[in-house]
């Protein structure tokens, strides 16, 4: 019996793009919410890691839970990575999973071949740019509607194993090991 991911994230958006990857690569595992309310970014996340990371690890059952932490790694877009340093070592300190989406989360959805052809486009690794305008710009065109939270879980339905992202590959590697993951 596989567990629980206690994820805690830049956002609500977040969570639930990754809880349904993580869905399609292992079913039966169950994702829950443990990012403190805020509203998203990761210098809101620091101010709630600490406290959201001692919670989680109250409510885990070590044996078969799981605690981690998904951020984005933002390279193209942000110069100051003190935040992001900061993040890493807590993270250490709690030995707690660190979970990296290579520039944006976003770059794991347009590297899925399930998402891909729902929206209409070939899937490809999308680790190294801006993915998450490209995404909105392509949900803008095809679907002629913005990314927002109704279409955002529509389309996660069509998500498949088939991925092209290397950083998705990397994470899910991450979680492989842990007790949430064992059967």
């Amino acid at each position: 019996m596989t567990g629980k991911i206690y994820l805690i994230a830049e956002s609500d958006e977040d969570v639930e793009i990754a809880a349904a990857i993580i869905h399609v690569a292992h079913p039966s595992i169950r994702v829950v919410r443990a990012t403190q309310k805020h509203t998203g970014g990761l210098s809101d996340m620091l101010k709630f890691l600490e406290r959201s990371i001692q919670q989680a690890q109250t409510d885990a059952d070590r044996r078969k839970d799981c605690v981690a932490v998904l951020r984005d790694e933002d390279l193209l877009t942000q110069s100051r990575r003190d935040l992001y340093q900061q993040v890493d070592e807590i993270c250490r300190r709690y030995s707690v999973k660190r979970v990296i989406a290579v520039q944006h989360i976003e770059a794991w959805l347009l590297g899925n071949e399930g998402f891909c052809e729902w929206l209409g486009i070939k899937a490809q690794n999308s680790d190294g740019d801006n993915a998450k305008e490209r995404l909105e710009r392509f949900v803008r065109q095809v679907k002629k509607q913005e990314f927002s939270a109704r279409i955002r879980t529509e389309s996660l339905k069509h998500l498949n194993k088939i991925n092209y992202s290397p950083s998705l590959l990397e994470a899910l590697a991450v979680l492989d090991g842990a007790p949430c993951a064992r059967p």
